[in-house]
C-alpha cells in the first residue's frame, strides 16, 4: 500500500502535473465545501490542499498564490457557510504563531524551551483581568461575585492590551532569562519546564487571598473587542451575504472573521520580522571576549573530494545513458547490471562533490547527474526491479496458500503427493527469495524501502514445512 501511495505520488510530482492537481483539488473541495457545508470529509479535503502544496515541486510564486487564495478567498467564505470550519481555521492560526514564535526561541536562538506556552498565558491574562470584571472583584470568593458588578474598562481597550500582552510577555522573558542563560543544555530544558508548571499553578492558586485569576474556575466573561466601523462592515456584510448565499452575515460570523484574520496577520508579521536561516547556536549568554583580529583560516583543500567526485560521476553516467535508451535486444541482466553498477557510483560521486561542498562552503552543477539519476531510478527501481520482485513475492505467496491448503486437507499424503508438496514449497522459496532479493539490489542504489515482512513469515514457515515432509 505504501509503495502504491509513493508512486502515485511519485507520478503526480512530475511536470505540469502538480500544478493541475492541486488547483484540479482546490476547486473540487471547495465546491464540495460549499455545496454541503457540514460535509466534514470534503473540509479535511480542501485542508489536504496545502499539504500537498508543501510537499511537490512547485513554483514558490505558485504556492503562494494558492496559499493565498485558500486562506484570504476561500477559507472566509465556506466559513461563514458554516461557522465551525472558520473557527477551526482561526485556532489553526492561533497555533502556527505560536509554533512560529517557538522557532525563534529553538530554531534562532538555539534555546531548548519547554515552557514556552507559558508566555502565551502571561499575556492572555493580562487582557482577561482588565478586560473582564475581575478587576473589581479582587476582594470576592471565587463564585459569589454580584451579577450587576460592572466592567471597569470599555471594549476598545483591547487594542491597547494587544500590545501591551506581547509587552508582558517580553518582559517575563526578560526577567526568567537573566539568570537562566547561564544554564545549558538539559539544565536549561528543565528550568523552562518548572517556569510552564510555575505559570499554571499560580493560575490555579491566585485565587487568595486576593482573588487575581478566580483559580480554576477562570475568568468569565470577557470582553471582546468592538467591531470596525459600519461604512467598513456593511460593504463586507454585504459582499459575504451574496458569496456565501446567507440572507444575514451576523456579527458572530464577522467577529470570527476578524479573529481570523487578525492572527493571518500576526503571522505574516512574524514571517517577515524572522526572515533567514536558523543557525546552529548553543545554549548560554555569549561571553564577551577582547577584540582581537582573528587570523584567517586557510582555503580547505577538497580537490581530491573533487576529483573523486567528478571521476565517479563520469563514470557513471557513462554506464547509465546509454542504458536510458530502449533496448529491445540488450540482454536484460546487462541492462540491469550497467544500471545498478552506473548507479552506484553516481550515488558515491554526488555523495563526494556534496561532501566537498559541505567543507569548502561551494556549490557544484549537479542538476543534470540528479536528474539522471532520478531517470536511471525510476528505468531499473520502478519499473523493473520493483515490479518484478512484487511478481514473483506475490505468485510465491499464492502458490503457497494453494499448498498450504492441500496440506492441511490430507492428513496422510502418498510419497507422489509428498514429493509434488515439496516442490511447490521449495518452487515458493525460490519466488519469495528472487523476489526479496531484487527488492533488496533496488535499495541499494536507489534508497527506496518495502514492507517485506509478510513475505520472510511466508518463507520461514515454508522452510520449516519442507523439513517436516522430509
Amino acid at each position: 500500500m505504501g509503495n502504491l501511495i509513493r508512486r502515485a505520488f511519485n507520478w503526480v510530482d512530475q511536470g505540469n502535473r502538480p500544478y493541475i492537481f492541486i488547483l484540479l483539488l482546490l476547486a473540487a473541495s471547495s465546491l464540495l465545501v460549499y455545496a454541503n457545508p457540514r460535509a466534514l470529509l470534503a473540509f479535511l479535503l480542501l485542508l489536504s490542499t496545502p499539504l500537498l502544496l508543501y510537499f511537490t515541486h512547485t513554483d514558490r510564486r505558485f504556492k503562494v498564490f494558492v496559499g493565498l487564495l485558500l486562506a484570504v478567498a476561500v477559507l472566509p467564505v465556506v466559513g461563514i457557510r458554516n461557522i465551525f470550519y472558520l473557527e477551526v481555521a482561526f485556532q489553526i492560526s492561533v497555533f502556527a504563531a505560536l509554533a512560529l514564535g517557538l522557532n525563534i526561541v529553538v530554531g534562532f536562538a538555539g534555546l531548548l524551551d519547554l515552557g514556552y506556552i507559558a508566555f502565551y498565558a502571561v499575556g492572555a491574562y493580562l487582557w482577561a483581568i482588565f478586560g473582564s470584571r475581575q478587576l473589581l472583584l479582587l476582594y470576592e470568593v471565587p463564585g459569589t461575585a454580584p451579577a450587576t458588578t460592572t466592567f471597569p474598562l470599555g471594549a476598545d481597550w483591547f487594542w491597547l492590551f494587544l500590545f501591551l500582552g506581547v509587552g508582558l510577555a517580553a518582559l517575563t522573558g526578560i526577567l526568567l532569562g537573566t539568570p537562566v542563560l547561564r544554564l545549558r543544555g538539559d539544565y536549561l530544558a528543565i528550568v523552562t519546564l518548572g517556569f510552564g508548571e510555575v505559570i499554571r499553578v499560580l493560575a490555579n492558586n491566585l485565587d487568595k487571598p486576593i482573588n487575581l485569576t478566580n483559580g480554576p474556575q477562570g475568568i468569565t466573561p470577557i470582553q471582546r473587542p468592538p467591531l470596525p466601523p459600519p461604512f467598513i462592515t456593511e460593504p463586507i456584510r454585504s459582499v459575504l451575504s451574496t458569496l456565501t448565499g446567507k440572507a444575514t452575515v451576523t456579527d458572530a460570523d464577522l467577529y470570527q472573521l476578524v479573529f481570523y484574520f487578525l492572527a493571518l496577520i500576526i503571522i505574516l508579521i512574524v514571517i517577515a520580522t524572522s526572515g533567514g536561516k536558523p543557525e546552529k547556536s548553543s545554549p548560554g549568554p555569549a561571553v564577551k571576549a577582547p577584540v582581537v583580529e582573528a587570523p584567517r583560516k586557510p582555503a580547505v583543500d577538497v580537490s581530491l573530494l573533487e576529483a573523486e567526485g567528478k571521476k565517479k560521476t563520469d563514470e557513471g553516467l557513462k554506464l547509465i545513458q546509454p542504458r536510458l535508451k530502449a533496448d529491445a535486444s540488450a540482454p536484460k541482466e546487462n541492462v540491469r547490471g550497467d544500471l545498478e553498477k552506473g548507479l552506484k557510483l553516481l550515488n558515491e560521486g554526488i555523495a563526494a562533490y556534496e561532501e566537498a561542498g559541505r567543507r569548502a562552503g561551494k556549490s557544484y552543477p549537479l542538476a543534470d547527474s540528479q536528474k539522471t539519476r532520478a531517470r536511471a531510478i525510476k528505468t531499473l527501481c520502478d519499473d523493473d526491479l520493483e515490479k518484478e520482485g512484487l511478481s514473483k513475492c506475490e505468485e510465491g505467496m499464492k502458490l503457497f496458500h494453494t499448498t498450504e491448503a492441500v496440506m492441511t486437507a490430507k492428513t496422510a499424503a502418498s510419497d507422489d503427493e509428498k514429493k509434488k508438496l515439496r516442490e511447490d514449497l521449495q518452487k515458493v522459496v525460490k519466488l519469495i527469495t528472487e523476489g526479496m532479493n531484487l527488492f533488496d539490489r533496488s535499495y541499494q542504489v536507489s534508497g527506496h524501502s518495502f514492507d517485506t515482512t509478510r513475505y520472510g513469515q511466508t518463507l520461514k514457515i515454508s522452510r520449516g514445512k519442507l523439513l517436516e515432509l522430509k
